[in-house]
């Protein structure tokens, strides 16, 4: 069932117009709490009314499924022999029962288009989004990084410069310093012949990375999708270079192992660009990391149009939404199953 509603209500009676309840969820106390969510950010509607019907079809979609974390809420209850649910605005879902693929309503908030930062990607909706998406990892292909360890030194490197400390500071002091600690590439297969990551350069801001070596000359190659234009310069450089020397370091992959990442500089690729809203990189890393997963490298067309981009973003963002309506779609059929038995 659709659920239609208009993206400009300023008071609680306008709020309670926009959604007209039916069936079992008539008396779902909780659609207040969504709909200030999907439509409020400071008393201000969310999406410029030229994005309405794209928005709109987005939110519907995140309505259509607020019932299924209600419902895993309560089968968590019941399993845990709790006589109260935990709050269902809080409650994780595993998509498909799979531990590594997991969204919350606050994950899905985020692909509905805004004008704030409220629009951003949460880092655990983009990684399940690429665990939802791609195919699985098949021997001597790409593989996606998502280790723990590398989201540390990348949650480090953002603190030290919110504390001054530059990311070339930063770069050295992890090869001299910290590398005995930290060795996440001990998690790349032996037979990956690249891999792909996510990688915060600023705090606000997200890029795509593959990192492959070059069989011949040993010699590490780091490519960046970047949806804001090309980063250039050693701020970006020389830490990429010595995160991927960490990374590889003691790692079973031996070619990994056995390379020399500081002979050749990271090299831009041209990919499609967001709109000069800045609220987009998210999808945007999540669509090339998608593509490199697949084999294939993004579409090098950049928009110049800004319409074009915030179109492009607007797609991206409905496309990933079905794909997650589907999946939910599946695992509350069996959530309900197994808490019926």
């Amino acid at each position: 069932m659709t659920r239609n509603f208009g993206f400009i209500p300023t008071t609680q009676g306008e709020k309670k117009a926009i959604f007209r309840f039916s069936g079992s969820n008539s008396d779902n106390q909780h659609y207040s709490y969504i709909l200030d969510c999907l439509h409020f950010l400071r008393s201000k509607p969310w999406v410029n009314p030229d994005d309405s019907d794209i928005a709109t079809r987005i939110a519907n979609m995140v309505l259509e499924v607020v019932p299924y974390f209600q419902n895993q809420a309560d089968a968590a209850a019941l399993k845990k022999g709790k006589t109260e649910p935990e709050a269902f605005e809080t409650t994780t879902i595993n998509l498909g029962q799979n531990e590594r693929i997991e969204v919350t309503l606050t994950d899905l908030f985020s692909l509905v288009p805004s004008n704030s930062s409220n629009a951003w990607l949460t880092d655990r909706l983009m990684e399940s989004l690429i665990r939802l998406q791609a195919r699985p990892y098949q021997p001597g292909f790409v593989w996606f990084c998502s280790d723990g360890l590398l989201q540390t030194c990348m949650a480090a490197l953002t603190r030290l410069n919110d504390d001054g400390c530059t990311c070339v500071s930063f770069g050295h002091r992890l090869y001299e310093m910290w590398i005995d600690g930290i060795l996440p590439g001990r998690e790349i297969p032996a037979d990956a012949g690249s891999i792909v990551f996510f990688h915060q350069p600023t705090k606000d801001h997200w890029i795509t990375v593959l990192a492959y070596v070059d069989r011949a000359t040993m010699l590490g190659h780091i490519e960046l999708f970047n949806s804001l234009g090309e980063f250039c310069g050693d701020d970006l450089n020389i830490p990429l270079q010595y995160l991927l020397h960490c990374l590889s370091y003691r790692s079973r992959n031996l070619r990994f192992r056995g390379a020399n990442w500081f002979e050749v500089s990271a090299l831009n690729r041209r990919c499609p660009q967001q709109s000069s809203q800045n609220i987009d990189c998210g999808i945007f890393a999540v669509s090339a990391a998608e593509s490199l997963l697949q084999m294939e490298f993004p579409d090098e067309t950049i928009q110049r149009d800004e319409q074009a981009r915030i179109d492009h973003g607007l797609v991206l963002r409905e496309h990933y939404m079905i794909a997650l309506k589907e999946a939910l779609d599946e695992t509350d059929i069996a959530i309900q199953t197994i808490a019926s038995v």
